[in-house]
């Protein structure tokens, strides 16, 4: 029978600085050029078994390892780490390096170029990354404002950062390009925003000249079954209020409303003074047009395990 070759354990996930490697005697020159082993980029390799090409997360991996002291993962690719996937998985890993490094051009990597402060850094799973409020202060002013929006408003809805610490970074922060747009993308944030989707839906309805959606909604529907969720509903006039939204099915309604049809009133004691306001907020006669998902709670957790240094951070391996 062949004889079926050892990798060692610290090797077997993860990708690795090469050269690291082979001083420790764990890898030769000779081994890495089987087909047991893919090079990512210049001495950095993964084992065959962790190689996928599509994987976000492995290439942030690869690419921390040959980041220079003062560079840090930053912009869409530090949201993703974050737990907010703005990118499709094959996107380039966004870095920030300092003004005076000028590396290479690499397929897999976006450099953009600028001084980070030291607090402004972080770890995460042993990742240099730019923190939640880096990372939304930096997406909130170069990306495009539809997309920016989207950005600040799913960091928010991730609550890896809030509204009143992002306006206390921007005040404290001294003067870059893109500061005017992140001023208005934070008047245009909604921390209870559930899906880029929905974000772009409000955006369209406030530039459009409606009053912004409020989202503190409740909605109940009648009929054959009876469901709460939170809504966006459309105001008539005055200011934005909490509204309760009814639902009714084929069942006829004290109000004159069409069957399926949505009845938007505002609260006992609001001040909202427009009277109520019929929309057509169901499809085919079911269910309201769009619901509101609950925000999920917390950052995804790190990766934990014992560390080999084969390279600019700690190796993780599997417990």
């Amino acid at each position: 029978m062949p004889r079926v070759a050892q990798v060692p354990r610290e090797l077997a996930f993860l990708p690795f600085r090469a050269s690291r490697a082979i001083a420790s005697g764990l890898l030769t020159k000779r081994m890495l050029r089987g087909r047991s082993w893919h090079r990512l980029l210049p001495d950095v390799y993964v084992h065959a078994d962790g190689y996928q090409p599509d994987d976000h997360r492995m290439w942030c991996d690869a690419v921390a390892l040959i980041l220079p002291p003062g560079a840090a993962i930053g912009g869409r690719s530090a949201a993703y780490l974050w737990g907010v996937p703005l990118l499709d998985r094959r996107s380039p890993v966004s870095v920030v390096l300092p003004g005076t490094y000028r590396p290479r051009r690499r397929e897999r990597v976006v450099v953009s170029y600028y001084r980070l402060p030291a607090g402004d850094i972080t770890g995460f799973a042993n990742l240099p990354v730019t923190t939640p409020a880096r990372t939304a202060f930096d997406l909130g002013r170069l990306l495009p404002r539809v997309e920016a929006v989207v950005a600040v408003d799913a960091l928010l809805a991730r609550r890896v950062v809030r509204v009143d610490t992002l306006a206390d970074y921007l005040a404290a922060h001294p003067p870059c390009p893109g500061i005017r747009q992140l001023r208005q993308v934070l008047a245009l944030a909604e921390p209870l925003s559930g899906s880029p989707m929905e974000t772009r839906l409000r955006l369209v309805l406030v530039d459009g000249g409606c009053r912004r959606p409020s989202p503190s909604t409740r909605s109940t529907t009648t009929g054959a079954g009876s469901s709460d969720a939170s809504t966006w509903p459309i105001h008539g006039g005055g200011s934005p209020s909490s509204t309760r939204a009814t639902t009714t099915g084929n069942a006829p309604s004290s109000a004159a409303t069409s069957p399926g049809s949505t009845t938007c009133a505002p609260a006992a004691g609001s001040c909202c003074d427009s009277p109520p306001t019929t929309c057509s907020g169901t499809r085919n006669g079911s269910s309201p047009w769009y619901t509101r998902p609950s925000p999920s709670a917390g950052a995804p957790p790190e990766a934990a395990g014992s560390h080999v240094d084969l390279g600019n951070r700690d190796l993780i391996q599997p417990p």
